[in-house]
């Protein structure tokens, strides 16, 4: 029995218009609020649901944030869109804040994530905890955990 259903409406999000897409001004992207805790320390942040993504990524700086020594954390390779780079693994909880429910995961913190600004919510460690039904045309996605 699923403990939670959210039905969630995409974000709007600005962009900047370019050669090949000269008349966008704004996209829609499914995203969360999320809070990540570590060591009696929370973390409150959006997440990116990211169904390309093997693990659920972290940006390095709230690694830092949570007190997280990641540089001394298990490394692995990762590659992404944005290139290859380095991933440093540690165990923390993830909570989705508007079901109120969370679980441990082992996140991946990149500093290459940094860039990004959100939390990538990736197969391990969010998708493996959901079912997940994206409506693009409908401008709305469900997560039933």
């Amino acid at each position: 029995m699923p403990r939670s259903v959210l039905k969630l409406a995409y974000t709007e999000v600005p962009t900047t218009p370019n050669r090949a897409f000269p008349d966008q001004r704004t996209t829609l992207l499914p995203l969360l609020q999320v809070v990540l805790e570590y060591g009696g320390k929370h973390f409150s942040t959006v997440g990116l649901l990211d169904s390309g993504a093997s693990c659920t990524y972290v940006p390095t700086e709230i690694a830092d944030a949570l007190g997280i020594d990641w540089r001394t954390c298990p490394e692995m390779p990762i590659q992404g869109v944005a290139g290859a780079g380095t991933g440093y693994a540690a165990d923390v909880r993830l909570i989705v804040v508007r079901a109120r429910h969370g679980w441990p995961i082992r996140a991946v913190f990149s500093e290459g994530v940094n860039a990004v600004g959100v939390v990538l919510l990736g197969q391990n460690g969010f998708f493996d905890h959901c079912e997940i039904t994206f409506r693009r045309k409908a401008k709305e996605f469900r997560i039933t955990i």
